[in-house]
């Protein structure tokens, strides 16, 4: 799909002066929220950037935020589709990518047609947080993550959250499997994740070491 909103060759990054416990960290408190985010967006294309310095502090510490938001109740036809992150390097971060496929507080589109692709995951948690590689949430349709290499030190994908995610493709990643690799809210990790989350999934050609 042709892109109406391009972002490439940016650098976002929070300053490290921000982080509490930091050498040379600044007194103020500050909120730190994500690095890039969408809530009412379509046809968007996010390449050839780097993404780095993320940390928990007024959220969770994930990096890119794909989240569909009707912010004050008023506009039930916000959506999140046709997007495609691709090429980018993300590193240092607390936690990959969250997507949520339904806002989960006022009524909203669901989020669709996402491709994930060819990206860097480097220093995903460890001394920056959970290390949740890709979080996938209430009901998607058509998200691809396919080709993407990451150095994580949590789940490598996490499913939950009500509805399951329709038309889901998770092939030929890297990344390291850690304690627990494919997991979702209330199931056993790997085959029972799968098919209460990602019924029908493509999920081939991947490498978790």
């Amino acid at each position: 799909v042709p892109a109406d909103i391009v972002a490439t060759g940016n650098h976002l990054a929070k300053p490290l002066r921000w982080r509490t416990g930091t050498p040379g960290a600044e007194p103020t408190s500050w909120t730190v929220k994500n690095l890039f985010e969408l809530k009412n967006a379509r046809r968007v294309l996010v390449q050839g950037n780097l993404l780095e310095h993320n940390w928990p502090a007024a959220q969770n510490g994930f990096a890119v935020l794909l989240t569909v938001r009707n912010q004050s109740g008023g506009a039930p036809w916000s959506v999140v589709e046709d997007v495609t992150f691709a090429e980018n390097v993300v590193r240092h971060v607390g936690a990959g990518v969250n997507i949520l496929g339904r806002d989960d507080i006022h009524s909203s589109q669901q989020t669709r047609r996402i491709a994930i692709t060819g990206n860097l995951f480097a220093d995903v948690g460890g001394a920056w947080g959970s290390g949740r590689l890709f979080q996938v949430l209430d009901g998607t349709r058509d998200v691809r993550i396919e080709r993407n290499t990451a150095f994580n030190s949590g789940f490598v994908l996490f499913g939950g959250d009500h509805a399951p995610h329709i038309g889901f493709v998770f092939d030929r990643n890297i990344a390291q499997h850690n304690e627990t690799g494919i997991a979702g809210s209330g199931t056993a990790p790997g085959r029972d994740s799968l098919a209460r989350y990602f019924p029908g999934a493509s999920v081939t050609g991947n490498v978790l070491v």
